[in-house]
């Protein structure tokens, strides 16, 4: 990797990430032809002049869904009135990426407070049955080794306001067995 990053002139191993401060809100409405959304990471090999952005990178197609009518990236994304958290999407993105964590992605409430739980760190990578509130401290248990994480609610209700259908690929549909157990 190192050889192919000197080829194309990306010496650098660590690389300044920056926030754009760009805040982005919508309507799908005003999008007929779709809205598409995942979180930055640090890329491997990384050829343009411009910085690296951290946040939620939007492609969203007004008039064909060809060439998008919105492509950037933001540190705050608001769609139809649902703000987005920047870590979820994220680490929902590298989540679904991950064979072995398939059916693994869970939305997950305290059992204590009702709030929806999101794992960080290795536990967002690393399926566990017991579980704790940030939010109360409460440790709370899953009947499976699973992993918190709102995301999959939050497209149930940006759902709500489009007659889209939702395009999820995922490399275990085309790789079926690959998933973990």
């Amino acid at each position: 990797m190192i050889k192919a990053k000197e080829i194309f002139g990306d010496t650098q191993i660590h690389r300044k990430i920056i926030e754009p401060h760009r805040t982005l809100e919508i309507s799908q409405n005003d999008f007929p032809f779709g809205i598409s959304i995942w979180g930055s990471n640090s890329a491997l090999l990384w050829t343009s002049s411009k910085s690296e952005e951290y946040g939620i990178h939007v492609h969203a197609y007004a008039e064909n869904n060809i060439h998008p009518t919105i492509d950037e990236t933001y540190d705050k994304v608001i769609i139809d009135g649902i703000l987005l958290d920047v870590e979820m999407v994220r680490i929902y993105i590298v989540q679904n990426s991950l064979p072995y964590l398939k059916g693994r992605i869970k939305v997950l409430k305290c059992s204590k407070c009702g709030n929806n739980h999101f794992d960080i760190n290795q536990n967002s990578y690393t399926p566990h049955i017991e579980h704790y509130c940030e939010n109360c401290g409460e440790i709370f248990k899953t009947h499976m080794k699973t992993i918190g994480n709102p995301m999959d609610k939050v497209i149930a209700e940006l759902h709500k306001f489009t007659t889209l259908s939702l395009n999820h690929s995922d490399i275990t549909d085309y790789y079926p067995g690959l998933e973990g157990r």
